[in-house]
């Protein structure tokens, strides 16, 4: 009893005592204690912080409140001059139930808005470009003279605004034979076929050399898929095998896959007796002799023969190509695109290469040619584009390869190539490399003038005399329409790293003009982006010096000079040459081709593993430096670590510790890039943290420029500004943490240092292990370098895509995957000789695929899907908005679901809100209705269907991407829950976008009856609960701000923190980061200790504060955000600009011209290189430490301007990282990830 009355007294006192506040746990019996202690109070003080701020918020909110009255057309109507669009949706059916005003604003709302719904849109879906009618085919008759005038004729404008403008009436449009499934980047499978009475055909010649359909059905199994024959492979075998209407087991009595292969290499070489094109273009096995000066005066030079490389004829390869089925899609007449903005006016497009300046200029070329006598066929270009980089083959031991890779012809649309399945890029040539046994070439010099002597060797072999005959005479090909036509093949641009271009542009490396396209000095570089930089690119662009070249030579080999000869370096070293002969310009230069502007840029290793790798090195430098305990690194470790993943694969996870970036290929600096801002504010005081925040920005921003696969004049010319901005920043940023900050070589770069110094130590073979290393020492300074070529030739990218189109069209990236099937193929073979199984395994498979096309057999391949056969899934095309499933395996009973967990704020009148939003729906209003309450007796007409609704894991939303190509994003409530609206305001400044949390996607069967109701019987609706976030007041962002869009999670005090969504008004899913910086609180919700809430992931306790919305995460979104693409016909008026005054096409956030500064901020050459070749193991380069070093030795000798020889240093050196599998950007279906 003295027990009971204890704990008695106790409540008692609990109950009767003062609390401080709600954020202080302290209790008083008596008031005066109460009073005494709050005025000392730190929760109380910011307690009232808080409020203050809130109130003023609220009142500002009041101020600036316009009620708008709803549009009754969705989206502006386009001009009309333009294709209509799909017809208007019908006017909203006005209802006669009563509509109470919306609720005033609350404290902590949705911000900026004006409590209206979502704005419903009509989703445009993507139409190939207003068909041309194509040129007659001329009548045959007697000889004429033609006269050729100015016949520039242009097509009618599709529903986008675009048209296409040609020099001449084209003879043949391929865009007219497009699907709607060639404008997705996702695929779908297609609607089952109805079942057919019609017995199955049979096709009786079986594809030639094989004797019958189940030899042939069976070696195309063997041929084809995956190395390791899994499951799936096995179930390939029984539906495209076995279970095949013509396979026959009895056709089998004698096989034998070894004699089956044998006959399949045997019949390349019977192409001479057949007459199909794509017979004779097999591989070449040849030697090459190269000439080494003897040394000796009046001495004939040394030859040494070259064994061993592989190669295939370009003329012949050119000739099987427009033969194939894939030729029906090549644009044969190039063309202007344009575009007619709603104002009006024109304004150029830039996407594929056969719509470049530089197809243009070729093709005018051509035309204004003399004629060959006697031939009246149309003449026309096979565009090439070549790829070139070596690789490892196998994930332990010294196994390489060097292919060329041929994308012929670039007259195909980039969304083929970048489709692996679609085999549009081929293996042309295997270099030789070479090995270390050859000691008699690789010890020549120490500048070892014999690698690029090789490599334009081997490009004299294959431009031979065919293809040089090709180039100035044509080739007469009958086409896959059957019109015969002269076919002149032309190369427009080759794709290379940095140290391979300096092998094929004949120049040193980084000598005192290391650029391959222009003569602007190495001291110059760090300039990029000022307006005299942008006109001495133009003034001193590279042409070949013939001259000097053989000059030098001339003493070479007459007078027996040393190569790093003064007299050789007074000849060569002003332009950075080398005495080695041009293939490209001794074939090709007596045509005028001037090679050196193939050479574009790269935005893999300039960029993602160049410029943006390094200076993210020197971010974490500067984290070191700021906190030499590295405790803002690990907590710069721990933020990435938290970032969710987006989309299919475009973000993924983050590994453990991102700062020593380990085993990281291009794609993940790209997602580092994305989301580093929320990651590192706040580790940094002020005000650096502040300047890193807009560096960041603005290297982001430039990032997504580079990235677009569709351009415009304007857009251009904002890459423009943004490219001179972020010179003047990363300047800015070099010089600031130079002079605040003493930055010292990062823990794996001196471990690489030294492992380098142990290997030029060593004697031997240089791939050898050498001596032990070398112990580490002190760490070096080091400071973010500008002198290097990778950021001088960031200045080329927007003059590029002037010329050659987007940057996708022939980034290395295309070259660096396609190093995916050498290593399958390398795999098959027994590793002796590897190259010449390669090369027979490709020809098997080229020759199957092929036999494939040409066969006139029944499709039995079952239908691939990428939905789960659990999941209920049935077709839906991509024309539609979104897909939901119909499944109903778990059905929730509504007042046990409710009642399960009644204290959730999650689930406060989740019934009723329920029955407003679908009454809104059935009786026709404009928008959503969650924010309309009706009377019970309204809601008493909505009756659900066995009380009962059902949950579904995942919603598919389609859209229509900014480059007019069908998407999808997958909305998952447990992994990628963010979805994005179009929002109704319409006030200055107002955010164009409204963002939710899916907590569940649902549907059910609805019954409405009563007076206002169209249809009494079950009908199926679908609906999405949410929760709201809310832009954050009072925080400036945009474009000139330099700053993301902050948004928080709206508290539950809001009556409409939580609600529910028509699926149909979703625009995408959206990439929304923490904004770690602001930490977590546990205010936003009101839920005891212990309790679980459906608004929160399982076990969490808290919310963060705020979030950041990547407007960067992908190329739509990006445009999505800037405003005025061609595919977002929706919003294209809502371009983001921000809760500021600041304009969207206002990139500078400076008053002056960044282009107009002369300083630099400082810059000294005892810097890290950016140009160094950072590529480590396992990245997308795939080129190991010490190839590295032998492909980068500077050939005269030139040093970096500070008398220290320049060295490549690799962050990611690692003895143990010699590969590691291959970055997998694609998908199943062979869609690029990006």
């Amino acid at each position: 009893m003295r027990a009971f009355l204890v704990l008695f007294f106790c409540a008692l006192v609990m109950v009767l005592s003062e609390v401080c506040s709600a954020k202080c746990p302290r209790h008083f019996p008596m008031t005066d204690g109460l009073h005494r202690h709050r005025p000392t109070c730190a929760a109380t003080k910011k307690l009232q912080r808080e409020l203050t701020l809130r109130r003023q918020a609220r009142v500002q909110a009041l101020k600036n409140h316009v009620k708008v009255t709803p549009p009754t057309v969705p989206f502006e109507e386009p001009p009309s001059s333009l294709t209509p669009l799909h017809s208007p949706s019908p006017e909203p059916i006005p209802s006669p139930l009563a509509t109470p005003p919306p609720p005033p604003l609350t404290n902590a709302g949705r911000p900026r808005r004006n409590y209206r719904l979502p704005m419903r849109f009509e989703d445009v879906l993507p139409e190939p470009p207003a068909a041309v009618a194509v040129a007659p085919e001329p009548p045959s008759g007697p000889r004429r003279v033609i006269l050729h005038v100015r016949d520039t004729m242009r097509s009618v404008c599709n529903r986008f605004g675009l048209l296409r403008e040609y020099p001449h009436r084209p003879s043949y449009d391929p865009d007219s034979l497009l699907k709607p499934e060639d404008l997705a980047n996702v695929h779908v499978p297609p609607p089952p076929e109805e079942p057919s009475d019609d017995p199955p055909t049979m096709s009786l010649d079986p594809p030639w050399p094989f004797r019958n359909m189940s030899i042939y059905r069976l070696m195309h199994w063997a041929n084809s898929g995956s190395n390791s024959k899994s499951e799936g492979e096995v179930t390939r075998l029984v539906s495209e095998v076995i279970s095949a209407d013509d396979f026959r087991a009895e056709d089998l009595a004698d096989f034998n896959a070894n004699r089956e292969n044998k006959v399949l290499d045997a019949s390349d070489k019977a192409g001479d007796d057949r007459d199909v094109p794509w017979l004779k273009d097999g591989w070449k096995e040849a030697s090459v002799d190269i000439e080494i000066p003897s040394g000796v005066k009046n001495t004939p030079a040394r030859t040494f023969s070259v064994p061993g490389l592989h190669h295939r004829s370009l003329v012949q390869v050119i000739r099987a190509a427009f033969s194939e089925v894939m030729a029906l899609q090549f644009h044969l007449t190039p063309f202007k695109r344009f575009r007619t903005k709603s104002s009006g006016t024109e304004e150029r497009v830039y996407d594929e290469v056969y719509a470049s300046d530089a197809w243009l200029e070729a093709h005018n070329t051509l035309q204004k040619s003399p004629r060959e006598p006697d031939c009246k066929l149309e003449r026309v270009i096979a565009g090439l584009m070549f790829w070139s980089d070596s690789t490892h083959l196998a994930n332990f031991g010294t196994a390489k390869a060097w292919p060329l890779y041929l994308y012929l012809p670039i007259c195909l649309s980039m969304f083929v190539l970048v489709r692996p399945l679609a085999r549009a890029i081929t293996s042309h040539t295997f270099h030789r490399s070479l090995t270390p046994s050859m000691t008699s070439l690789r010890d020549l010099s120490p500048a070892n003038p014999a690698e690029p002597v090789f490599s334009h060797i081997v490009w004299k072999l294959m431009l031979d005399n065919e293809f040089i005959e090709a180039y100035e005479h044509g080739i007469v090909i009958r086409c896959t329409d059957g019109i015969w036509r002269r076919v002149y093949p032309r190369i427009f641009t080759y794709s290379a790293d940095y140290p391979e271009k300096v092998l094929l542009a004949t120049i040193r490396d980084k000598g005192y003009c290391p650029c391959p396209r222009c003569l602007i000095l190495k001291t110059d570089f760090p300039k990029m982006g000022f307006l005299h930089d942008v006109r001495a690119r133009l003034n001193l662009a590279r042409t070949y010096f013939w001259n000097k070249v053989t000059a030098a030579r001339t003493l070479i080999y007459k007078t027996a000079l040393a190569i790093n000869n003064k007299r050789i370096d007074a000849v060569l070293q002003a332009f950075s040459l080398v005495p080695t002969l041009n293939a490209f310009g001794g074939k090709l230069g007596r045509f005028g081709f001037n090679f050196h502007p193939m050479f574009v840029v790269d935005h893999l290793h300039e960029w993602s593993l160049g410029v943006w790798k390094a200076t993210f090195a020197h971010i974490v430098r500067v984290l070191y430096a700021a906190v030499p305990s590295g405790a803002a690194v690990s907590t710069l470790n721990s933020r990435f670590r938290q970032i969710p993943s987006f989309g299919r694969g475009t973000v993924r996870r983050f590994c453990s510790d991102v700062s020593a970036m380990k085993k990281l290929a291009g794609h993940n600096y790209d997602n580092l890039l994305v989301n580093i801002i929320p990651c590192v504010e706040g580790l940094l005081p002020e005000p650096f943290n502040s300047r890193l925040m807009t560096t960041l920005f603005r290297l982001s921003e430039w990032n997504a420029f580079a990235k677009l696969r569709m351009h415009t004049d304007t857009t251009l010319e904002l890459f423009e500004e943004s490219t001179a901005v972020i010179g003047r920043e990363l300047r800015s940023f070099a010089a600031t943490t130079q002079a605040e900050y003493k930055t010292v070589e990062l823990p794996g770069e001196t471990a690489s240092r030294a492992r380098r110094g142990a290997r030029k130590k060593a004697t031997g073979n240089p791939l050898s292990a050498g001596p032990p290393p070398a112990p580490l020492g002190p760490a070096k300074g080091k400071f973010l370098n500008l002198h290097t070529y990778k950021f001088h030739a960031l200045g080329d990218y927007p003059p590029t895509i002037r010329l050659f189109s987007t940057t996708d069209s022939y980034s290395t990236q295309t070259g660096e995957l396609a190093h995916r099937l050498v290593k399958r193929l390398y795999n098959r073979t027994n590793k002796i000789d590897a190259t010449k199984q390669i090369v027979r395994l490709e020809r098997r498979e080229t020759r199957i695929r092929r036999a494939k096309q040409a066969a006139d057999t029944p499709k039995n391949r079952a239908a691939t899907t990428r939905f789960s056969e659990n999941d209920g899934s049935a077709y839906t095309g991509l024309d539609a908005h979104h897909h939901m499933s119909k499944l109903r395996r778990d059905p929730i009973h509504l007042l046990r679901f409710v009642q399960e967990n009644a204290h959730d704020p999650a689930k406060k009148r989740f019934i009723p809100k329920l029955k407003d939003h679908l009454l809104s729906r059935l009786v026709g209003r404009s928008f959503d209705g969650d924010e309309t309450e009706y009377s019970d007796t309204d809601r008493n007409t909505i009756k659900i269907v066995q009380h009962k609704i059902f949950p579904v894991h995942t919603l598919r939303v389609n859209f229509t991407t900014y480059d007019m190509r069908r998407d999808q994003d997958t909305i998952n409530p447990r992994s990628q829950p963010n979805v994005m609206v179009l929002s109704p305001e319409t006030t200055a400044n107002a955010h164009p976008f409204w963002y939710a949390r899916v907590l569940g996607i649902f549907h059910l069967n609805v019954v409405h009856t009563g007076a206002e109701s169209k249809d009494d019987s079950a009908q199926h609706m679908e609906f999405l609960w949410v929760r709201w976030y809310g832009t954050e007041p009072g925080y400036r962002s945009g474009f000139k701000a330099a700053r993301l869009p902050k948004i928080g999670f709206v508290p539950d005090t809001d009556e409409y923190a939580f609600g529910f969504l028509d699926p149909s008004l979703v625009l995408r899913g959206c990439h929304i980061v923490p904004a770690f910086a602001a930490g977590r609180t546990s205010t936003l919700l009101t839920v005891t200790d212990g309790e679980v809430t459906a608004a929160r992931a399982v076990g969490e306790t808290d919310d963060w504060e705020n979030f950041y919305v990547i407007i960067w995460v992908d190329r739509d979104m990006f445009m999505r955000y800037l405003g005025d693409s061609v595919g977002h016909l929706v919003h294209n008026k809502s371009a983001w600009q921000g809760n500021n005054d600041g304009d969207v096409n206002s990139l500078p956030s400076d008053d002056t011209d960044p282009r107009a500064s002369t300083e630099t901020h400082g810059l000294t050459d005892d810097t890290v290189d950016i140009d160094a070749e950072m590529e480590g193991p396992g990245e997308e380069e795939d080129v190991d430490d010490s190839d590295e070093e032998e492909e980068d030795v500077e050939l005269g000798g030139d040093d970096d301007g500070n008398g220290n020889e320049s060295e490549d240093e690799d962050v990611n050196d690692d003895e143990s990282d010699d590969e590691s599998e291959s970055e997998d950007l694609f998908d199943d279906e062979g869609f690029l990830d990006i």
